[in-house]
């Protein structure tokens, strides 16, 4: 790997590693997948991410993995005292160290740190590198090892140097992410899942929601920045849908919105993704010029948060509208919505007709998406 060998990690390891990375700067809840693959290769028991940003509070990020569930609080409540965290704030951005060349072994033994928390835990020797240290922003990455092992070595200390580009960018990637403006924070109140994607089919934004239903892994995940889904054909099919979309020039001015089953290996209902260009609303989505499609992901099993009254009151719908649209909220087909009701498939489309007239919609993509991002009860 560029003329270096991996006395630790293999290559196959160290690819699946930087996967993790990437993954976690838009799915911030998955840092604790790197910290875990990154601690059973490294040999280590316990690891700690630790991401403060002074301007933007919200954004900061305390990941411990291997410590016990009911000591995490007071680790984070704690993480400030952290000797290597400490030690690291007097070091440049992109330093890697051993803990032994912060503080010696007799000098951290003496600390309230390690006597009232980091020795219940084992922690005896630590491997680290400061991913950023400003003004601004402070932020660490650790790994602990025990007694029993031993400390780290040389190796260990250079398989994290070659890590270490990767983290940093993903870093500041979650920096960009972090800090949304007022159309990304909607979003995210969302009870739909949100992905924006740029024209390569790479992750440009993703809601709360769309986060949680990735971390499941259910059905989809985040690799190397973009959608993967578990169905080889359901990942054809949207391939195929951004390959069509995307004129010859590079845009998908033009495209036309597009409705996807995911299967899941759980054996719950497919999630129901609308996939639309950006140019179908560019002022509602103005917040990044990046993005060139919107996928609004519902997964049926979650309880429906529509508001049949609301409905009728805002768009004029008819009781049977308006059931037909929360039939088609929760995930059913429009011939399984007919068949739910007690209706025909015929009168089914005279209402989803009307429906499209009152809501100023032209398909039920378009339908789907309003009704997710717009009215909940």
């Amino acid at each position: 790997m560029h003329g270096a060998t991996l006395d630790m990690l293999s290559q196959q390891q160290f690819s699946d590693l930087i996967g993790m990375i990437y993954d976690a700067a838009s799915t911030p809840q998955l840092w604790l997948r790197f910290l875990e693959g990154a601690s059973a290769l490294l040999g280590a028991h316990m690891s700690n991410l630790i991401l403060l940003d002074a301007g933007h509070p919200a954004s900061a990020i305390v990941r411990s993995y291997g410590t016990a569930p009911d000591r995490q609080a007071e680790f984070e409540r704690r993480a400030h005292q952290d000797y290597w965290v400490e030690g690291g704030k007097q070091l440049p951005s992109g330093t890697v160290a051993l803990g032994s060349e912060i503080i010696s072994i007799e000098d951290m033994h003496k600390t309230a740190f390690y006597r009232e928390f980091a020795s219940h835990d084992d922690a005896e020797y630590m491997l680290g590198a400061v991913i950023e240290n400003s003004p601004e922003r402070q932020a660490f990455v650790s790994f602990v090892r025990g007694q029993t092992k031993g400390n780290f070595d040389a190796r260990h200390k250079q398989d994290l140097v070659m890590l270490m580009p990767h983290i940093q960018r993903a870093y500041y990637i979650h920096l960009q992410l972090a800090n949304k403006d007022p159309m990304e924070k909607a979003l995210d109140s969302s009870s739909y899942g949100v992905i924006l994607l740029d024209c390569t089919g790479t992750t440009v934004f993703v809601n709360q929601q769309a986060r949680e239903f990735l971390v499941e892994q259910d059905g989809m995940t985040m690799r190397y920045g973009e959608l993967k889904l578990y169905e080889y054909s359901d990942q054809l099919e949207l391939d195929n849908y951004l390959s069509h979309a995307q004129k010859h020039d590079g845009t998908n001015s033009g495209g036309s919105s597009g409705m996807l089953a995911v299967r899941r290996p759980s054996g719950k209902l497919p999630y129901q993704i609308t996939i639309s260009p950006i140019s179908d609303h560019p002022s509602a989505m103005n917040f990044t010029s990046a993005a060139a499609y919107l996928l609004n992901i519902h997964d049926p099993t979650l309880a429906p948060s529509l508001s049949r009254n609301m409905l009728k009151t805002a768009y004029g719908l008819t009781d049977a509208e308006a059931m037909l649209c929360e039939r088609l909220y929760r995930g059913d087909t429009l011939d399984g919505a007919a068949g739910n009701i007690g209706i025909s498939r015929n009168t089914a489309k005279t209402h989803l007709k009307h429906i499209f007239e009152k809501c100023e919609v032209n398909s039920q993509p378009a339908l789907m998406r309003l009704l997710g991002l717009g009215l909940k009860g």
